[in-house]
């Protein structure tokens, strides 16, 4: 194919979906790249596109969650009527809560005062941010129950712990099947079991209280 030849770019990303299969994350990567730089594409064609959107699921699958945010943030502003914006809109959310908890964590090694309060700034902003995008996306899709959830662990590492009750109700409302199918608390939380343990704990003090 020549480089210019519009199933090369199609070829690519082909070609970064094989790699991801075999776990080869960079090569993955570099083929998407390839595609979104250069003169040859433009956010216009389709290529281009579904490029962007699949760099940024492959940076958020990666935890790669500071890059993964502009770059879907990116792809819903272009692009913010085509059925993979709302997945795109999930995942900023994700990408968001995480990095808020990331600097949660920090807070609880910090010493100095200012580092504190500005840490403690950073965390609200992306938190806030991620409610936002978790509210869009529910509104966006009535019966799933995943944004649902994830604004409630938003909400509860924000400490509003009555909002993070009344939204895991409203997720088991809206979708039972997500909480008994597929979903783990674990995949929420990761590497971060004292965060978890801390959220589980305020959530059932909250339902105690109710």
């Amino acid at each position: 194919l020549y480089p210019r030849d519009p199933m090369a770019f199609r070829a690519r990303l082909l070609a970064s979906d094989a790699c991801l299969e075999k776990h080869d994350i960079e090569l993955a990567e570099s083929f998407l790249r390839e595609n979104l730089s250069g003169d040859y594409l433009t956010p216009a064609s389709k290529e281009w596109r579904d490029s962007l959107f699949a760099l940024g699921r492959l940076l958020h699958s990666n935890r790669r969650y500071d890059e993964a945010i502009p770059r879907l943030d990116e792809a819903i502003r272009r692009y913010p009527d085509v059925p993979q914006a709302l997945e795109a809109r999930y995942l900023k959310a994700d990408s968001q809560r995480r990095c808020g908890e990331a600097v949660q964590e920090k807070l609880r090694s910090d010493l100095a005062e200012n580092a504190r309060v500005a840490h403690s700034k950073t965390a609200r902003d992306y938190l806030h941010a991620a409610l936002a995008q978790y509210k869009l996306a529910a509104t966006a899709s009535s019966d799933w129950g995943a944004p649902y959830y994830r604004q409630a662990i938003a909400a509860v590492a924000m400490q509003q712990y009555d909002d993070a009750a009344a939204l895991m109700r409203r997720a088991v409302n809206v979708d039972p099947r997500f909480v008994r199918g597929d979903f783990r608390l674990d995949t929420m939380y990761g590497d971060r079991p004292l965060a978890k343990q801390e959220h589980q704990e305020n959530l059932a003090l909250v339902a105690i209280e109710q």
